[in-house]
Order: structure tokens, then C-alpha cells, then sequence
């Protein structure tokens, strides 16, 4: 490859000025592994015009595109074609180029049977926008068995790409799902289910922590019960799910729970508003559960999102939040309760009549005076 390269120094220089700032892993690592399908001058100038045709991509082209398509390329032929399909590939990509051509191609070796399949590839770029690194590397590879041919690749590859574009967690959860996927219609249903849940939490931390963690177990709506895994410090929390999904158990002390009821009393205005983790009743008394282990299954609903991610996205709230955390702690300093942990992550913002109610969560370490 050396001599090839010396030989055809002006080719060389060509490819250099093309390549810039990664000319040596280019050198080292991209053209030697092509260095069986590279026979003689007319097949380095091919590379140079593929590089052209690369634009910024031409780099990453080059020393990870081509290389990991070489079972592809049977003649100098193919390396025109394929070569320059995967420039597009590179242009398409944009500033995911990189990404692409490392991880996402590699990733659909197995899938990519010829030229036809790459212009598919393409396609699949475009409509996934910048989304595209998600949809090639956690969702086409885990769908091979459902790609028996370039028409489904097209199909499949089209319909992750515009159902599953910026739900990164869907994607990845939905496809690599430990239920086995056998067809389109099975990520349709899932993806339904997903949407159910979306609609009754709405989009937040939380949200994405419950399917991400049980994707496999989210209920549909019209089971009654459906028991759900949450992992985290302090207390336990049982989310549930089918009907009574927004609802959920939080395993506390009997000590923390007769402070979060006294903290309740405190935080919950004339009007009715309550400022802390509401504590479910029935018929006036509160839905708990006493274990056998001393613990107290308390039943409470979803709070909202979290503060800390609720607010760096709406500043113009800025002094709302602030004068309603001021006046949840001048009532929990009044009510002789210590919290425990109260910081910006156990502050919650739920949208209620058009104005935002800031809640206090995760009663697990509070006392009682």
C-alpha cells in the first residue's frame, strides 16, 4: 500500500488535502485495510473522488466507511458505487457523520447485503432527521430478523425512523425489549401502550424512569392492577399501573408517616391546594397499608415534575417558584417538622387551573416535634 501510495504521489497528496487534520489514522488504519481492493492507480483515484464527494465526511469516509464495507466491494466497479453511496451517507448524516459511519454502519453489517440496501440507508438518514445515529444503532440491529429483504429495510427503516424520532428511551426500550419483537405490529402496540401512560403522567423524569424500567410490564388501561419496579434511594415507591396508573405506594417509617400527615395539614391552603405529596383518602381516611415488617404502604399520586428540571426550562416562573418555596418552608419551620432532605430534588411543579403548584416529596426521613 506504501509503494501504491508513493508511486502515485500526486493522487496521495490529493487524498492528504482532502482528508486534513486526520491524515495519519486515514493513512494508517483506513487505506490499509483496503489495500486488497485497491489494485492500482485508476482504483486510488476512485478514492480521491470518493473523498471529494465526501465534503467534511471525508474523513470519516475513508478511514471508517469503506473499510467496513469491503465484502461489499468485489471490483473497482463497486467501489465507485458504494463508495460514493456512502459519501452520501456522510453528507446525509450531517453533523452525525461521524457516528454514523463508526458506530451505525458497522452495526447493520449483517443487514446490509448490497448497494441497494445502502441507498436505502439513505433515505432512512433523511427521514430520521438528527435522530438518525438512534434509529441505525438501537433500532434497525435489533430488528434482523424481521429484514428479509431491501423492501423491508425500507419499511421497517422508515417507520422506526418517523414513529420513534425524539423518544430516544422508546426506541431503545421497544426494540430491545425482552419480549421478542416478530412484527411491525408489535412495536405499534407497544408504542401504544407507551402513548397511554405518556397522556395520563405527561412528559417528565419521572414518566421516562416508569417505562424505561418496565416496559415489559406496563398494563394495558383496562387491567385494574398492575404493580411496577422504580428504582432509588430513600424510601420504596411502588408505582402502579393499567387504571391506576398516577397513583402509587411510597413505603415509609411509621414515624416519617405521621410527619408527612402533619406536613400535609400545614401545606394545604383554604382553598384546598396542597403543597406536599398528597396523602390518598377514602371516605376521609387515608388508603394505607400496614405491613408486616412495621413499615406503612402510604398511597399518594404523581406530583408533577421535578424542580430541577422544571425550572431551567421556564425562567419567566423564576419568581413564582421562588415565593412559593419560601412559603413552604416558612409552614414546615412553623409546624416543628424536620424534612429531612429537603433540596431541589424532592421539590416537584404540577400544573393545576392554569397556574403552577410547587409540591414537597419524599416524607421517608421526616419527624414529627
Amino acid at each position: 500500500m506504501g509503494e501504491l501510495l508513493i508511486e502515485n504521489w500526486d493522487i496521495t497528496l490529493e487524498i492528504i488535502n482532502i482528508i486534513g487534520d486526520r491524515v495519519r489514522k486515514v493513512l494508517t488504519y483506513g487505506l490499509p485495510s483496503l489495500r486488497n481492493l485497491i489494485k492500482n492507480s485508476g482504483d486510488l483515484r476512485i478514492i480521491a473522488e470518493i473523498g471529494k464527494a465526501s465534503g467534511e465526511s471525508a474523513k470519516y469516509v475513508l478511514e471508517m466507511g469503506l473499510p467496513c464495507f469491503k465484502n461489499l466491494i468485489k471490483s473497482s466497479g463497486d467501489l465507485r458505487e458504494i463508495g460514493l453511496i456512502i459519501a452520501e451517507i456522510g453528507k446525509a448524516s450531517g453533523e452525525n457523520a461521524e457516528h454514523v459511519l463508526i458506530f451505525a454502519l458497522p452495526s447493520l453489517g449483517n443487514l446490509i447485503k448490497n448497494s441497494d440496501y445502502l441507498r436505502i440507508i439513505v433515505e432512512i438518514i433523511n427521514a430520521s432527521e438528527e435522530y438518525n445515529v438512534v434509529v441505525l444503532t438501537d433500532g434497525l440491529p435489533h430488528l434482523e430478523n424481521l429484514i428479509k429483504s431491501s423492501d423491508d429495510l425500507r419499511e421497517i427503516g422508515l417507520i422506526i425512523a418517523n414513529k420513534f424520532k425524539k423518544h430516544y428511551y422508546r426506541t431503545i426500550l421497544i426494540l430491545r425489549g425482552k419480549k421478542e419483537i416478530k412484527n411491525i405490529r408489535d412495536i405499534e402496540e407497544k408504542e401504544e401502550l407507551v402513548d397511554y401512560y405518556i397522556r395520563k403522567l405527561g412528559e417528565s423524569e419521572y414518566t421516562t424512569k416508569i417505562i424505561t424500567e418496565n416496559l415489559d410490564e406496563l398494563a394495558s388501561p383496562d387491567k385494574t392492577f398492575n404493580r411496577l419496579e422504580f428504582e432509588k434511594t430513600g424510601s420504596v415507591l411502588i408505582p402502579l399501573g393499567g387504571k391506576l396508573i398516577g397513583y402509587l405506594y411510597r413505603i415509609v417509617t411509621q414515624d416519617a408517616y405521621e410527619a408527612w400527615l402533619r406536613a400535609e395539614e400545614f401545606l394545604t391552603e383554604s382553598d384546598g391546594t396542597c403543597h406536599c405529596e398528597e396523602i390518598i383518602k377514602k371516605r376521609g381516611k387515608p388508603r394505607i397499608i400496614k405491613r408486616k415488617d412495621g413499615l406503612i404502604a402510604v398511597m399518594t399520586r404523581y406530583a408533577g415534575e421535578a424542580l430541577r428540571s422544571y425550572k431551567p426550562a421556564n425562567q419567566e416562573e423564576s419568581d413564582e417558584i421562588n415565593r412559593q418555596i419560601g412559603w413552604i418552608v416558612d409552614k414546615i419551620v412553623a409546624s416543628g417538622i424536620r424534612h429531612g432532605h429537603l433540596h431541589g430534588g424532592n421539590y416537584t411543579v404540577l400544573k393545576q387551573k392554569g397556574r403552577i403548584i410547587l409540591k414537597v416529596i419524599d416524607f421517608d426521613q421526616a419527624v414529627s416535634p
